[in-house]
Protein backbone atom coordinates (compact mmCIF):
# COMPACT_ATOMS: atom_id res chain seq x y z
CA UNK A 1 0.00 0.00 0.00
CA UNK A 2 1.38 3.35 -1.01
CA UNK A 3 3.19 5.06 2.59
CA UNK A 4 0.83 8.69 1.45
CA UNK A 5 -2.28 6.23 1.90
CA UNK A 6 -1.06 4.73 5.25
CA UNK A 7 -0.39 8.51 6.22
CA UNK A 8 -3.56 9.49 4.90
CA UNK A 9 -5.89 7.00 7.00
CA UNK A 10 -4.20 8.57 9.97
CA UNK A 11 -4.89 11.83 9.31
CA UNK A 12 -8.79 10.84 8.97
CA UNK A 13 -8.30 8.98 12.88
CA UNK A 14 -6.60 12.29 13.91
CA UNK A 15 -9.31 14.49 12.24
CA UNK A 16 -12.29 12.75 12.89
CA UNK A 17 -11.61 11.70 16.61
CA UNK A 18 -8.55 13.75 17.87
CA UNK A 19 -9.50 17.39 16.95
CA UNK A 20 -13.30 16.93 18.05
CA UNK A 21 -11.94 16.75 21.65
CA UNK A 22 -11.53 20.44 21.90
CA UNK A 23 -15.28 21.30 21.52
CA UNK A 24 -17.22 17.82 21.27
CA UNK A 25 -15.74 14.36 20.97
CA UNK A 26 -16.92 11.62 18.02
CA UNK A 27 -17.46 9.09 20.87
CA UNK A 28 -17.06 5.08 20.74
CA UNK A 29 -18.24 2.03 21.78
CA UNK A 30 -17.48 -0.89 22.14
CA UNK A 31 -19.71 -3.88 22.26
CA UNK A 32 -19.41 -7.59 24.00
CA UNK A 33 -22.42 -10.29 24.35
CA UNK A 34 -22.75 -9.40 27.44
CA UNK A 35 -22.64 -5.46 27.73
CA UNK A 36 -22.75 -2.28 25.70
CA UNK A 37 -20.33 0.39 26.42
CA UNK A 38 -22.09 4.17 25.96
CA UNK A 39 -20.89 7.22 25.72
CA UNK A 40 -21.35 11.13 25.56
CA UNK A 41 -20.05 14.53 25.62
CA UNK A 42 -20.82 17.97 26.18
CA UNK A 43 -20.93 19.92 23.16
CA UNK A 44 -20.45 23.53 22.46
CA UNK A 45 -17.70 24.32 25.33
CA UNK A 46 -19.57 23.16 28.37
CA UNK A 47 -16.81 22.08 31.32
CA UNK A 48 -17.47 18.68 31.42
CA UNK A 49 -16.12 15.46 30.66
CA UNK A 50 -17.73 12.35 28.88
CA UNK A 51 -19.18 9.35 30.31
CA UNK A 52 -18.65 6.10 29.76
CA UNK A 53 -21.19 3.35 31.09
CA UNK A 54 -21.86 -0.46 30.32
CA UNK A 55 -25.24 -1.21 30.02
CA UNK A 56 -26.74 -4.78 29.11
CA UNK A 57 -28.10 -5.60 26.56
CA UNK A 58 -32.08 -4.94 27.69
CA UNK A 59 -30.88 -2.11 29.17
CA UNK A 60 -29.79 -0.61 25.94
CA UNK A 61 -32.81 -1.85 24.07
CA UNK A 62 -34.91 -0.02 26.97
CA UNK A 63 -32.98 3.16 26.07
CA UNK A 64 -33.30 2.70 22.22
CA UNK A 65 -37.40 2.30 23.29
CA UNK A 66 -37.10 5.66 25.09
CA UNK A 67 -35.38 7.57 21.92
CA UNK A 68 -38.35 6.43 19.84
CA UNK A 69 -40.92 7.11 22.73
CA UNK A 70 -39.33 10.43 22.63
CA UNK A 71 -39.41 10.96 18.87
CA UNK A 72 -43.12 10.25 19.07
CA UNK A 73 -44.11 12.59 21.58
CA UNK A 74 -41.85 15.46 20.04
CA UNK A 75 -43.37 14.85 16.69
CA UNK A 76 -47.07 14.99 18.50
CA UNK A 77 -45.79 18.32 20.46
CA UNK A 78 -48.08 21.43 19.94
CA UNK A 79 -46.17 23.93 21.26
CA UNK A 80 -42.44 25.00 22.52
CA UNK A 81 -43.67 24.72 25.85
CA UNK A 82 -44.48 21.33 25.30
CA UNK A 83 -40.94 20.64 23.35
CA UNK A 84 -38.67 22.17 25.78
CA UNK A 85 -40.63 19.98 28.79
CA UNK A 86 -39.74 17.09 26.37
CA UNK A 87 -36.36 17.89 26.17
CA UNK A 88 -35.73 18.51 30.11
CA UNK A 89 -37.60 15.40 30.65
CA UNK A 90 -35.14 13.79 28.52
CA UNK A 91 -32.30 14.91 30.13
CA UNK A 92 -33.82 13.40 33.77
CA UNK A 93 -34.45 9.91 31.41
CA UNK A 94 -30.84 9.82 30.38
CA UNK A 95 -29.23 10.44 33.69
CA UNK A 96 -31.05 7.29 35.01
CA UNK A 97 -29.21 5.50 32.59
CA UNK A 98 -26.04 7.83 33.96
CA UNK A 99 -24.86 8.87 30.09
CA UNK A 100 -25.07 12.69 31.22
CA UNK A 101 -21.24 13.93 30.37
CA UNK A 102 -19.38 13.65 33.91
CA UNK A 103 -19.52 17.31 35.33
CA UNK A 104 -23.11 18.00 34.41
CA UNK A 105 -25.43 17.41 36.59
CA UNK A 106 -29.81 17.20 35.54
CA UNK A 107 -30.01 21.45 35.82
CA UNK A 108 -27.27 21.96 33.87
CA UNK A 109 -27.93 19.55 31.45
CA UNK A 110 -31.69 20.84 31.06
CA UNK A 111 -29.59 24.56 30.88
CA UNK A 112 -27.52 23.48 28.35
CA UNK A 113 -30.16 21.79 26.13
CA UNK A 114 -32.55 24.14 26.25
CA UNK A 115 -30.74 27.38 25.85
CA UNK A 116 -30.46 30.53 23.05
CA UNK A 117 -27.95 29.33 20.80
CA UNK A 118 -24.77 30.56 20.52
CA UNK A 119 -22.45 32.39 18.34
CA UNK A 120 -25.31 34.21 16.71
CA UNK A 121 -22.78 36.47 14.35
CA UNK A 122 -22.20 33.53 11.67
CA UNK A 123 -26.19 33.66 10.81
CA UNK A 124 -25.66 36.59 8.17
CA UNK A 125 -23.64 33.80 6.19
CA UNK A 126 -25.65 30.93 6.77
CA UNK A 127 -28.65 32.44 5.87
CA UNK A 128 -28.16 32.87 2.06
CA UNK A 129 -26.79 28.93 2.38
CA UNK A 130 -29.69 26.38 1.86
CA UNK A 131 -30.82 26.73 5.52
CA UNK A 132 -34.05 24.75 6.50
CA UNK A 133 -34.51 25.84 9.88
CA UNK A 134 -31.88 28.07 12.27
CA UNK A 135 -32.13 29.10 15.78
CA UNK A 136 -33.70 25.99 16.75
CA UNK A 137 -34.24 23.58 19.42
CA UNK A 138 -33.12 19.92 17.48
CA UNK A 139 -33.07 16.72 18.58
CA UNK A 140 -32.15 13.80 16.52
CA UNK A 141 -30.89 9.56 16.57
CA UNK A 142 -29.10 8.95 13.37
CA UNK A 143 -26.39 6.38 12.09
CA UNK A 144 -23.73 7.52 9.30
CA UNK A 145 -22.88 10.69 11.65
CA UNK A 146 -19.98 13.23 12.33
CA UNK A 147 -20.03 15.48 15.58
CA UNK A 148 -17.42 17.77 15.56
CA UNK A 149 -15.95 20.81 17.13
CA UNK A 150 -14.89 23.68 15.32
CA UNK A 151 -12.46 26.29 17.75
CA UNK A 152 -10.22 27.41 14.82
CA UNK A 153 -11.50 29.61 11.79
CA UNK A 154 -9.51 27.64 8.93
CA UNK A 155 -7.89 24.15 9.79
CA UNK A 156 -6.78 21.76 7.48
CA UNK A 157 -4.50 18.63 7.70
CA UNK A 158 -2.16 18.62 4.79
CA UNK A 159 0.13 15.90 3.81
CA UNK A 160 3.47 17.24 2.43
CA UNK A 161 3.36 17.24 -1.36
CA UNK A 162 0.64 15.48 -2.04
CA UNK A 163 -1.40 18.32 -0.74
CA UNK A 164 -4.61 18.80 1.46
CA UNK A 165 -5.62 14.97 1.36
CA UNK A 166 -7.52 15.35 4.53
CA UNK A 167 -9.46 18.66 4.81
CA UNK A 168 -11.50 20.18 7.81
CA UNK A 169 -12.46 23.49 7.07
CA UNK A 170 -14.71 26.26 8.58
CA UNK A 171 -14.96 29.07 5.87
CA UNK A 172 -17.04 31.48 8.95
CA UNK A 173 -14.79 33.52 10.70
CA UNK A 174 -16.35 32.63 13.97
CA UNK A 175 -16.08 29.92 17.04
CA UNK A 176 -19.68 27.66 15.58
CA UNK A 177 -19.73 25.36 18.29
CA UNK A 178 -20.06 21.99 17.15
CA UNK A 179 -21.17 20.66 13.96
CA UNK A 180 -22.95 17.53 12.56
CA UNK A 181 -22.14 15.34 9.36
CA UNK A 182 -24.77 13.27 8.48
CA UNK A 183 -23.95 11.27 5.64
CA UNK A 184 -21.66 11.31 2.57
CA UNK A 185 -20.06 10.92 -0.99
CA UNK A 186 -17.84 9.33 -2.80
CA UNK A 187 -15.35 6.13 -1.82
CA UNK A 188 -11.60 6.18 -0.53
CA UNK A 189 -10.00 2.42 -0.69
CA UNK A 190 -13.22 0.83 -0.88
CA UNK A 191 -15.19 2.57 2.07
CA UNK A 192 -18.23 4.65 1.09
CA UNK A 193 -19.73 6.60 3.62
CA UNK A 194 -23.32 6.99 2.31
CA UNK A 195 -26.41 8.72 3.46
CA UNK A 196 -26.85 8.97 6.78
CA UNK A 197 -30.52 7.49 8.21
CA UNK A 198 -32.75 7.86 11.53
CA UNK A 199 -34.57 10.64 12.46
CA UNK A 200 -34.35 14.25 13.22
CA UNK A 201 -36.69 16.63 14.58
CA UNK A 202 -36.16 21.09 14.86
CA UNK A 203 -38.29 23.49 16.52
CA UNK A 204 -37.12 26.77 15.43
CA UNK A 205 -37.49 30.38 13.24
CA UNK A 206 -38.77 28.31 10.58
CA UNK A 207 -41.67 26.23 12.29
CA UNK A 208 -41.21 22.74 12.67
CA UNK A 209 -39.13 20.44 10.56
CA UNK A 210 -38.29 17.05 10.75
CA UNK A 211 -36.59 14.45 8.64
CA UNK A 212 -36.73 11.09 8.67
CA UNK A 213 -35.39 7.72 6.43
CA UNK A 214 -31.99 8.18 4.66
CA UNK A 215 -30.83 11.92 4.32
CA UNK A 216 -27.53 13.94 4.37
CA UNK A 217 -26.39 17.23 5.14
CA UNK A 218 -27.06 19.70 2.46
CA UNK A 219 -24.46 22.64 3.28
CA UNK A 220 -22.35 23.59 0.64
CA UNK A 221 -18.63 23.50 0.92
CA UNK A 222 -18.16 27.10 0.25
CA UNK A 223 -19.52 27.22 4.14
CA UNK A 224 -17.69 24.59 5.40
CA UNK A 225 -16.60 21.03 4.56
CA UNK A 226 -14.51 17.63 5.85
CA UNK A 227 -13.12 15.66 2.98
CA UNK A 228 -10.50 13.44 1.68
CA UNK A 229 -8.95 15.06 -1.42
CA UNK A 230 -11.78 15.10 -4.13
CA UNK A 231 -12.52 11.43 -3.79
CA UNK A 232 -14.78 11.47 -0.48
CA UNK A 233 -16.18 13.51 2.01
CA UNK A 234 -19.20 14.72 4.40
CA UNK A 235 -22.17 16.86 4.52
CA UNK A 236 -22.62 19.22 6.97
CA UNK A 237 -26.22 19.80 8.00
CA UNK A 238 -26.49 21.10 11.76
CA UNK A 239 -23.83 24.15 12.36
CA UNK A 240 -23.23 25.65 15.86
CA UNK A 241 -24.72 22.30 17.68
CA UNK A 242 -24.95 23.09 21.39
CA UNK A 243 -25.85 19.69 23.49
CA UNK A 244 -25.01 16.24 24.38
CA UNK A 245 -24.20 13.85 21.78
CA UNK A 246 -24.54 10.15 22.60
CA UNK A 247 -23.02 7.12 21.08
CA UNK A 248 -24.37 3.59 21.24
CA UNK A 249 -23.42 0.99 18.50
CA UNK A 250 -21.39 1.79 15.28
CA UNK A 251 -22.20 5.30 14.16
CA UNK A 252 -25.37 5.77 15.32
CA UNK A 253 -25.81 9.01 17.51
CA UNK A 254 -28.31 10.73 19.40
CA UNK A 255 -28.05 14.25 20.15
CA UNK A 256 -30.44 17.01 22.05
CA UNK A 257 -29.86 20.75 22.26
CA UNK A 258 -29.63 24.02 20.25
CA UNK A 259 -28.73 24.81 17.12
CA UNK A 260 -27.56 28.30 14.83
CA UNK A 261 -28.84 26.77 11.60
CA UNK A 262 -29.95 23.05 10.25
CA UNK A 263 -29.71 22.00 6.29
CA UNK A 264 -30.78 18.62 5.25
CA UNK A 265 -32.23 16.71 2.56
CA UNK A 266 -34.10 13.36 2.29
CA UNK A 267 -32.44 11.37 -0.39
Amino acid sequence: MNKAYVVGIILIIVCAGVIPCVDAQVVNTAATNESITVTSEACGGQDSKGASVQLTGEQYQNLQRFLNEFKTQLYQASSREDVTRLFRDAVVELNEYGVLPQGLNVQEAQRLVTGTPRHLGGWARLARSNTSNYLCLIAGNTNGTIVTGFPLCNLACALGSVGALVELRNWIPVQLASVVFMGGWGEFMGYAPGPAGGWVYSLGANGVRNWTGPMHGNYPGTIIRFRIKDVMGWYPGIIGFTGINIMGTNTEHFFLGTALAVSIVAV
